[in-house]
C-alpha cells in the first residue's frame, strides 16, 4: 500500500471564457482573458506521511473530511459573463488527484474524465448554457483541483498545466460572451502553476538496519538546496558512495549523512552482527555460503514467537530463530515455521543453504622466515595482492576479535604502518579502495 502526504494542495482555475461561436478576428490583448492555474509552496514540515499518522487521523483523511487544504483564490481577469467550455489540465507523476469543486453555478455543465495513469483531467461541456456573471463566482474562483503529495516526490517544482487537445483529439474551447477570442490567444495568455515543495529535508529512511556486505541506496526528498555529497561518521561500519548508496560493513552503529548546503541530514545505520531474515517474507531466501549466525524474526511481533524447522536433521532452528546448519559445507533446503503467538499467525518461508565454488577467506597463515616483507601490498589482508572490500572486512573482523591475521596479514593490514590495526587503517583501505589515496 502506498502511503500519500496527508497535507491536501487545492488549485484554483481562474477562467474567463469566450462566446459560443469561435471567430477568426484579431482581438486586443486587453480583451483577451487570461487563464491561470496557481503556483503553491508548501513547507516540507507541514507535510506528514501518512505512515506517521494515528489511526483516527488515517480513518478521517480516507474519507477526505479531516484533510487540511492549502487554497489559493485566484480573480477572474475579464469582469464578464461566459458560458461552458471544454479544457485539460495535466499533473506532474507525483500528485495524486483527488477531486474538484467546481465553485461556480457552472457545475452541472462540466463532466470531469480523469485518467490517472496519464495523470490528465478533461473538462468537457456538458451542452449546458447557464450564463452567469463574473462577480456570481465564489470569491472569483472557478474551481479547486485537490491532489495529495506522494511519498515519491522528491521536492522542488510539481508541474500542473493546461492541455489543448485531449486524448481523444478533441480541442479545448473557451468562450465569454464579451468578445469572440481566438483559441490561440487563450492559449499565450494562459499561465500554468506548479506545487513547490521545499525546506525540510529528508531521507527515505531515517534508520536503517543491515546485514553485513549488503547494501542500500539513500535518497534526497524535498530538498531545498543542492546535495552536495554523502558522509559516513564511521566506514568501518557502513560505507556511502556518491550518489547514497550504503554498504554495510560490520558490526556496529553508525550515522550516514546527506550534506545539503552545509547541513548534514543524517540516516542512523544499525549493521548486524549475525544475518538477521524475515520471515513474513513470501520469497524464497537463498544464502550463499553463510558467513555469521543466521537468524529468522518476526518483524513487530505480538507475542512469544516459536520456531520450526521440517528438516531438523539438517538445518535446526533454536527458541530465538537461531539457525544452526547441521552439515556445514553441504547444500541444503529446508522449511521454516515461524508462529507469533500473540496474533496466532504462522509463517512460512523457505530457506535454501548454498555453499559455492568461492575461495574461502585465510583466517591463519604460517610466516615464511625468508619472507620479503616488501612484497606486502598495505591493505591486502588477505595477501591476494588484489586490495578490495573483502579485506575491508577481514581488517574489521581481526579488529572485533572475530578472526585471526598472521603476523605477516597483520603487516599488510597495518595500513598507517603504525604497529596496530586499528579502525583507521580499515578507513584507509577503504580510501584505497575508491581512490581517494594510493
Amino acid at each position: 500500500m502506498k502511503n500519500y502526504y496527508t497535507k491536501f494542495i487545492a488549485f484554483c482555475t481562474s477562467i474567463a471564457l469566450v462566446s459560443p461561436v469561435i471567430s477568426l478576428q484579431t482581438i486586443h490583448a486587453a480583451d483577451a482573458p487570461t487563464l491561470k492555474i496557481a503556483t503553491v509552496s508548501i513547507d516540507g514540515e507541514q507535510i506528514i506521511p501518512e505512515s506517521q499518522q494515528n489511526p483516527d487521523e488515517q480513518a478521517a483523511d480516507s474519507s477526505g473530511s479531516a484533510a487540511t487544504e492549502i487554497q489559493v483564490d485566484l480573480s477572474v481577469t475579464n469582469n464578464s459573463g461566459f458560458l461552458v467550455s471544454s479544457f485539460g489540465i495535466s499533473y506532474d507523476p507525483a500528485l495524486i488527484y483527488k477531486g474538484v469543486n467546481i465553485a461556480s453555478k457552472a457545475a452541472a455543465n462540466f463532466q470531469v474524465v480523469s485518467n490517472p495513469q496519464e495523470h490528465l483531467l478533461w473538462f468537457m461541456s456538458a451542452g449546458g448554457s447557464a450564463k452567469e456573471n463574473a462577480s456570481d463566482l465564489a470569491e472569483d474562483v472557478l474551481m479547486n483541483l485537490t491532489f495529495t503529495v506522494s511519498e515519491q516526490a522528491q521536492g522542488g517544482n510539481l508541474p500542473i498545466n493546461f492541455l489543448w487537445e485531449g486524448l481523444d483529439g478533441s480541442s479545448a474551447s473557451w468562450y465569454t460572451d464579451k468578445s469572440n477570442n481566438m483559441i490561440s490567444t487563450i492559449q499565450q495568455n494562459a499561465v500554468n502553476g506548479a506545487v513547490s515543495i521545499f525546506g525540510n529535508s529528508s531521507l527515505n529512511y531515517t534508520d536503517l538496519r543491515m546485514n553485513q556486505e549488503t547494501q542500500q541506496q539513500l535518497e534526497v526528498r524535498n530538498a531545498a538546496g543542492q546535495v552536495l555529497g554523502w558522509v559516513s561518521d564511521d566506514p568501518t561500519v557502513a560505507d556511502v558512495s556518491e550518489t547514497g548508496l550504503v554498504t554495510a560493513i560490520s558490526a556496529g552503529e553508525c550515522n550516514v549523512n546527506a550534506l545539503i548546503d552545509g547541513e548534514l541530514i543524517p540516516c542512523h545505520v544499525v549493521v548486524n552482527a549475525a544475518d538477521m531474515y524475515d520471515i513474513t517474507e513470501s520469497e524464497e531466501l537463498t544464502i550463499n555460503n553463510p558467513k555469521r549466525d543466521i537468524v529468522m524474526e518476526i518483524p513487530n511481533a505480538q507475542g512469544i514467537a516459536t520456531w520450526l524447522s521440517s528438516n531438523p536433521a539438517a538445518v535446526k532452528i533454536d527458541a530465538n530463530g537461531k539457525l544452526e546448519i547441521v552439515q556445514p559445507g553441504k547444500d541444503c533446503s529446508v522449511q521454516i515455521f515461524g508462529t507469533d503467538r500473540g496474533s496466532s499467525t504462522t509463517y512460512l518461508r523457505k530457506l535454501n543453504i548454498h555453499y559455492g565454488d568461492v575461495a574461502v577467506e585465510p583466517t591463519t597463515q604460517t610466516d615464511s622466515s625468508n619472507g620479503d616483507d616488501n612484497n606486502i601490498m598495505l591493505g591486502d589482508a588477505d595477501l591476494n595482492q588484489v586490495v578490495n572490500i573483502l579485506d575491508v572486512i577481514m581488517i574489521n573482523r581481526f579488529i572485533l576479535g572475530k578472526a585471526s591475521l598472521s603476523q605477516q596479514q597483520q603487516k599488510a593490514a597495518d595500513f598507517n604502518q603504525d604497529g596496530q590495526v586499528a579502525p583507521g587503517d580499515s578507513l584507509d583501505t577503504m580510501k584505497k579502495i575508491v581512490g581517494i589515496i594510493k
